[in-house]
């Protein structure tokens, strides 16, 4: 209707391009146009309104989202259209266009979509965007001519921020220089304060001594950075001559400039056997650093452990909850199964399965959590089951076609796969695949070798499998 003009009461004006719209159909998306027209600024009236601060095309965008509910944003319009969305408050371009700049996100201008975020109020856009600095920092400042020219209190909350994502302390300390180098005379007043940030017990002792006490920004702000200097030189001193077991005899500054940055990816290992028995510890390998650590113990994100002992465990994630099902006590086979709340902090007793199994598999898929194969004791299993959390109940499905004890699955492309495993008698090469809109299990290709008890994962739209 619009295009022919029929029935529209109102004509917007741009620049010289005359757009007849409805009053209604404006009012139904805008907020602005709800105000313009029933009064507000004296337009109430009026049979043709002018429109400042917008261009043409990204008026004719707004337009057809008011009429069709579709916008369509470009790397080329929306650093237009999200402003005008903002000042014409049409709220889900504006999500829109945040959205699209979110995914846009990269080491050279993650820092200026910050800014420019900032600017417009989108406080999602701008979690985002310091995120993503916070996870590429090294990236970031080797890459972006941006970093350079961020002011103090961004420069500051970056490098104090515990999950900044650096292998080195060494990293930030440089980082800190070259922002102070760039305009020395203008920043050298605020190197002190930057160098609280880093955690200088964790860097390396000679490049304490060498790169940091003896760095010439260091040596002119020495009167304001005295204190801070001998400080980390005790607690240095602290590292190398005590042993892990040792108390430091400076108790809360030690444990400020030592304190570890938190892994922004943790893997976890969870139950298995452990010094000869079952266990419910988890540890966690930070990739960051390269290192395993105990889960119970890593600073602000601990995972405390499970609440039953479990070896030849299943675990599957759903919905940000783990889930770690049946597994062996040491003399049963165990059918209960637990959750882990990573907001709260706590794991949570499940509804029992409806069948007992150790070295089975587990997987999410659309909302649900499956479990197949494994052993009961007795035999290798070919039951299979699901969980939903929305009604906290197990449902068996359709058993598999094959026994399978040791088998791995895995969810891909809404379907259930399961692959290899144990039938009693022999290692399994061949696989298949569960259709939870049928209920029903068909064949799929063999894998090469027959083999049990190995890892699976989804890596470039392909199951691979490793070890067994």
């Amino acid at each position: 209707m619009r295009q022919r003009g029929k029935f529209c009461d109102v004509v917007i004006k741009v620049q010289d391009i005359r757009y007849p719209v409805h009053r209604l159909v404006l009012c139904a998306c805008s907020d602005y146009f709800s105000a313009l027209f029933d009064g507000g600024w004296g337009s109430g009236e009026k049979q043709e309104i002018e429109l400042s601060g917008i261009s043409p095309e990204i008026m004719t965008s707004l337009l057809n989202y008011a009429y069709t509910g579709q916008v369509i944003i470009t790397s080329q319009n929306v650093e237009e259209l999200l402003p005008a969305a903002d000042k014409f408050l049409v709220d889900y371009v504006k999500q829109k266009c945040c959205a699209f700049l979110k995914k846009q996100l990269t080491p050279l201008n993650c820092i200026g979509i910050r800014q420019y975020a900032r600017s417009f109020f989108c406080p999602k856009l701008v979690e985002a965007a310091h995120n993503f600095i916070l996870y590429n920092f090294e990236e970031v400042i080797q890459k972006s001519p941006e970093y350079l020219m961020m002011n103090f209190n961004d420069v500051h909350q970056l490098i104090s921020d515990d999950r900044l994502n650096v292998r080195l302390e060494e990293t930030v300390c440089e980082a800190v220089f070259r922002w102070i180098r760039h305009d020395k005379m203008g920043r050298i007043s605020n190197l002190c304060v930057l160098l609280k940030g880093v955690r200088m017990g964790l860097l390396d002792p000679e490049y304490f001594m060498t790169k940091l006490k003896g760095c010439e920004l260091v040596t002119e702000s020495m009167g304001e950075c005295r204190g801070l200097i001998k400080d980390a030189m005790k607690v240095v001193c602290d590292l190398h001559a005590y042993d892990n077991n040792t108390i430091s005899p400076h108790g809360n500054l030690f444990s400020a400039l030592i304190r570890p940055r938190l892994p922004f990816e943790i893997l976890f290992a969870i139950g298995g056997w452990s010094g000869g028995s079952p266990t419910n510890a988890i540890e966690a390998y930070d990739p960051r650093a390269e290192s395993w650590l105990n889960a119970s113990t890593i600073p602000g994100r601990f995972i405390p452990q499970m609440l039953h002992k479990r070896c030849y465990i299943s675990v599957a994630v759903l919905h940000n909850k783990i889930y770690a099902l049946g597994g062996m006590n040491g003399s049963d086979r165990l059918n209960s199964a637990e959750s882990y709340d990573p907001v709260h902090k706590i794991w949570t007793i499940l509804p029992d399965m409806n069948e007992s199994r150790s070295d089975s598999s587990a997987t999410s898929l659309n909302g649900r959590v499956y479990i197949a194969g494994g052993f009961n004791g007795q035999e290798c299993l070919f039951t299979a089951e699901f969980y939903d959390p929305g009604t906290s109940v197990w449902t068996r499905i359709t058993p598999m076609r094959s026994r399978r004890s040791g088998v791995s699955i895995v969810s891909f492309h809404s379907m259930v796969y399961a692959v290899g495993g144990f039938d009693g008698v022999n290692r399994l090469r061949h696989a298949e695949a569960y259709c939870p809109r049928t209920n029903t299990w068909r064949n799929i290709a063999s894998m090469n070798k027959p083999r049990s008890n190995f890892g699976i994962e989804v890596i470039d739209d392909q199951l691979l499998v490793v070890g067994g």
